[in-house]
Formats: structure tokens, C-alpha cells, sequence
């Protein structure tokens, strides 16, 4: 990693953008969202449970506070059987400006917020709305 830049997006996310800006027309949009901060979403085991159902969940986050997991177990009744499920969930958390230099570097120009429009998002996400530089013809409407 060059001094300086901090962290960097893998380089199968950055081929990942340029894949997408190659097959976008001129003024195309690629809209997406992104987790930049676990704050507010990582929570000790809990559960939730109905009439033949249980939930537990459980989110943390590594120690150097790049990859998110949640883990779900869920447990229901079909009859007189029960039924368990188990679930991983690991989301990488990611820099503004790291989303940023990969966005550029494929051509986009970006705008990020924390919502789309009047819809906030939860805690720690970034919406990013990406265009492919170039103007759209009239024909191409």
C-alpha cells in the first residue's frame, strides 16, 4: 500500500468498476451504497421468537474494524420437528476516500451522502451515486 493512501479497495472490486463503466453508456449511472463504520451495528446475542420460531443474532467487528459479521441461528417448528438454520453474514467496511480513488480511477465521477433522496440510511452507510463521464446523445434517449 503506497505511504499515504490508506486503505485500498481489493482488486477484484476495482476490475469490478471498471467492468461496470465499460458497459455503461456516456452519462450512465451506477448507484450502490457502501458500509464505511461499524459504529451503531455490532450488538451482544439477542434473540426474538413467535409461536414455533426463534431468532438469535449476534454482529462484531475484527479487531482492526474492517469486516463486519453478523451471525444468525434460527430454529422453527414444522409439526412436530424442529428445523435449525445457521447463518454468517461478513460485509468488509470500506473508506470514503478509498470508494473514492477506485470510482475515479475507473472513470466515474462520484457523489456520496448518507441517503438516497429523503431514505437515510442506517448508521455507518454511504450511498454513492457514480456516472460515466460524457454526455448522452439525443438518439441514445
Amino acid at each position: 500500500m503506497p505511504a499515504g493512501r490508506g486503505i485500498e479497495l481489493p482488486p477484484a472490486l476495482r476490475r469490478f468498476f471498471v467492468r461496470v463503466h465499460a458497459a455503461l453508456k456516456p452519462g450512465g449511472l451506477f448507484i450502490f451504497d457502501f458500509i464505511e463504520s461499524a459504529a451503531r451495528r455490532t450488538y451482544e446475542a439477542r434473540t426474538k421468537g413467535g409461536r414455533g420460531w426463534v431468532i438469535a443474532a449476534h454482529a462484531e467487528v475484527d479487531d482492526r474494524g474492517r469486516v463486519l459479521t453478523r451471525r444468525l441461528v434460527t430454529i422453527r417448528r414444522i409439526g412436530r420437528q424442529y428445523r435449525r438454520a445457521q447463518e454468517t453474514h461478513r460485509v468488509r467496511i470500506y473508506t470514503r476516500s478509498a470508494v473514492a480513488r477506485a470510482l475515479a480511477a475507473a472513470g466515474f465521477t462520484a457523489s456520496m451522502s448518507r441517503s438516497y433522496g429523503r431514505y437515510r440510511l442506517m448508521a455507518g452507510d454511504v450511498a454513492v451515486i457514480a456516472r460515466k463521464q460524457g454526455r448522452r446523445s439525443a438518439a441514445g434517449l
